[in-house]
Formats: C-alpha cells, sequence, structure tokens
C-alpha cells in the first residue's frame, strides 16, 4: 500500500461564525454548525447567549444539496441573480454625524472618535468635508491628543475673499491650517479633468517635505504633481490679504507650476502661527516621549535624571545639527532642565519626574526683501 498517494477528494466540515447585535450590545460565536450532532450546533452555542434564543424548527434525515434547497435546480444547475436599483453611494447619504462619530469607550469609538485608539497617525484630513461642525470636531480630535495635525478644506463655493474670510474665523489652533483653491486633476475612470478638494494632495505635500527635508522645512512653495488647474486663481493682493490670516493658498506662476503659497496654521498666537513650527514640536514631544519610555517605574533619583537628560540632549543635539533648530551651537539651541529646580518633594513622592526643556526653532523666510540702490558714479 502506498501511502504517500495526495488524496483526490477532501471531506470538511462547513461551519460559520454567528454575530449577534442588538443596540450596543455585540455577541460573536465562531465554527457554529449546522450538524445536529456536532458540539458546536447552533442551537447548544446559542444558548450561551444572554441577547437571542435560537432552535432548531425542523430536522430532516434527507440529504439535499443546500444549492437545490435554495433554487430548487438541480446539482448541475444555474441560477441568476440581476442586482438593480443599487448604488456607489454619495457624500449627500452621510450626515456630519456619521464623521464626528461617538466616543462608546475601547474598541467602540466611531468616526473622528475612533482615532483616539490610534496613536501612530500625525496628519489628519476629511476630504471635501467641509462642514463647519465636522471641521471643528476634527480641530478639536488633534487639540486634545496634541500629537497630530489636521488639514481643512474650504468650501468649493467660498471663493470670494470675504467669503473665505468668513469660513477661516470659525477656527483658532496652532493644529491646523487651512487651504484654498480646489484643483482641477485629470479622473482616469470618466477620462476628464474634475476638481477636487485640496486637503488630501497636501497631505502628500507634507509627507513628501517630511522625508526630503524634515519637518522643519515648511511645506510651501512646493509645486503639486498631477493637478492641471486651480479652481479660482487668486492674485498676490489677494493673497497679502488672505496669507497673514492664516489661509494658505495655492498658486499658479509661470514658468513655475501649481505650487503651495503659504505656510499658515488658523492660530492667533503668533508663536504657532507657522506649520512647520508646530509640527517641529509635535515631532520633538512624541519622539522624546518614545526614547524615554524607560524611565517608567524606575527610581526617580539624581542617577535617573543625569540619565534622561543625557538621552534627551543627544536626541536634541542631533536635532539642531539637522538643522532643525537655530543657534551656532547646542546650547543656544536649547536648554534641558531637570532636579530639585523642576521637581518639588511632594511631586518626587507621587512618582512625577518632571523635565523643562526650550527649544529655539527656525521659522520659515516667508517675507523675503531686497533693498536696491543707485549707484552713482561719484560713490
Amino acid at each position: 500500500m502506498d501511502n504517500a498517494l495526495l488524496p483526490t477528494k477532501v471531506l470538511s466540515t462547513c461551519e460559520f461564525t454567528l454575530n449577534v447585535v442588538y443596540g450596543d450590545e455585540l455577541e460573536t460565536f465562531e465554527r457554529v454548525s449546522l450538524n445536529p450532532e456536532a458540539p458546536s450546533y447552533v442551537d447548544k452555542v446559542a444558548a450561551r447567549s444572554n441577547i437571542v434564543t435560537i432552535a432548531a424548527r425542523t430536522i430532516s434525515t434527507d440529504a439535499v444539496a443546500p444549492f437545490d434547497t435554495v433554487t430548487g435546480l438541480g446539482a448541475s444547475g444555474k441560477l441568476e441573480f440581476v442586482l438593480a436599483g443599487g448604488s456607489d453611494g454619495a457624500v449627500s447619504g452621510i450626515a456630519p454625524s456619521d464623521f464626528i462619530g461617538e466616543d462608546r469607550g475601547p474598541g467602540r469609538r466611531t468616526g473622528i472618535q475612533s482615532f483616539i485608539d490610534n496613536d501612530v497617525v500625525s496628519l489628519m484630513a476629511i476630504p471635501g468635508i467641509t462642514d463647519p461642525n465636522v471641521q471643528l470636531s476634527l480641530v478639536a480630535h488633534c487639540e486634545n491628543l496634541r500629537s497630530r495635525f489636521a488639514i481643512l478644506d474650504i468650501p468649493r463655493e467660498k471663493t470670494k475673499v470675504a467669503d473665505v474670510i468668513t469660513h477661516r474665523n470659525l477656527f483658532d489652533s496652532s493644529y491646523c491650517a487651512l487651504y484654498n483653491p480646489w484643483l482641477s486633476v485629470f479622473d482616469p475612470l470618466d477620462k476628464r479633468n474634475i476638481f477636487v478638494p485640496p486637503s488630501g494632495t497636501i497631505a502628500g505635500i507634507y509627507s513628501r517635505s517630511d522625508t526630503t527635508r524634515g519637518v522643519q522645512k515648511a511645506p510651501a512653495n512646493e509645486v503639486l504633481r498631477g493637478v492641471v488647474g486651480l479652481d479660482v486663481q487668486y492674485n498676490k493682493g489677494e493673497q497679502d490679504i488672505l496669507n497673514p490670516i492664516g489661509v494658505n493658498l495655492i498658486r499658479s506662476f509661470t514658468g513655475q507650476g501649481i505650487r503651495v503659497w503659504g505656510a499658515r496654521t488658523a492660530s492667533s498666537n503668533t508663536l504657532w502661527k507657522y506649520v512647520n513650527v508646530r509640527r517641529l514640536f509635535i515631532f520633538l514631544e512624541e519622539s522624546i516621549k518614545a526614547g524615554t519610555n524607560w524611565v517608567v517605574f524606575e527610581p526617580n533619583n539624581e542617577q535617573l535624571w543625569a540619565r534622561v537628560q543625557r538621552t534627551i540632549d543627544a536626541f536634541l543635539t542631533r536635532v539642531w545639527r539637522g538643522g532643525a533648530l537655530m543657534g551656532t551651537s547646542a546650547s543656544e539651541a536649547f536648554y534641558i532642565d531637570i532636579g530639585r529646580t523642576t521637581m518639588s518633594q511632594d511631586d518626587i513622592d507621587n512618582g512625577r519626574l518632571i523635565c523643562v526643556i526650550g527649544i529655539a526653532p527656525v521659522k520659515p523666510a516667508e517675507f523675503v526683501v531686497f533693498r536696491i540702490t543707485q549707484k552713482t558714479g561719484s560713490e
């Protein structure tokens, strides 16, 4: 007898997963069987449910193929279903509450709230959704977590300067930035140019700038690849009005393509008016947190404070040498203070290690001024 032969037919049980949902309650039973002799028979498994009661109405000993039972056709029959009346859906069918979501606790959050469980995301955008309630919820989410930045669109119909300002005035936060106008791109499905909101493309600009130059570089004066036109062309006069109040315009320049021409947040605080400054601090804070996780539950004494200072000093020195911080020396770029000057005995007794860090960020050369004077022959 040759035991190495592969079987020509393999028999296996057919099982399924039973999900029972009622309101906010969810029960899941895996590998449920329809075989009355199986220990995982649906009657036996469902008996553990606190929501439903399931009982088989009839048990037949006549073996009938499931396909034949459903269709009434033989084993070789072919059944076709023609679907009609459906659609691909539309944004208009989604309410703002769907985007805002609800915080029902770990694993049960929805919409924007579900990103509370994500500690990796650093940029957030909802392209094309300009409902103030949704945008304000997104900004509040970024402010509360302090580890991410929101990119916002302005409604496409708001192209006049006054209308743009009206929408911009809804926000005052250093954790978001607004961009306008909408962009014309080629749609390969419809074989034509369509207009899309800028936030998705701008998120790509942020990522590209972070990769090539670093987070300290303002994501501006960057070419938008794949963009063939703008919904509205703003001039320098309109730029001079909108840019200082925190609206970042996308403009077309002769011979230079279409570029992002602004890098301001929507904050009224001048310390946080630049996108790269806010995102640099987010990057530094999150990096320092991740790089000092080993500190937790260590003895809170002078030896630990010295180790923490060396760790942070080494990291910030690398950041300074990379051009992200101001100053001709590391001491001008940052300072680190940890010890009895930052912690009281009560802090130490209650397990709090407090480290104060000061950083001098680089800021973009937003306005470049050349002063040209006439040189006479007598000079």
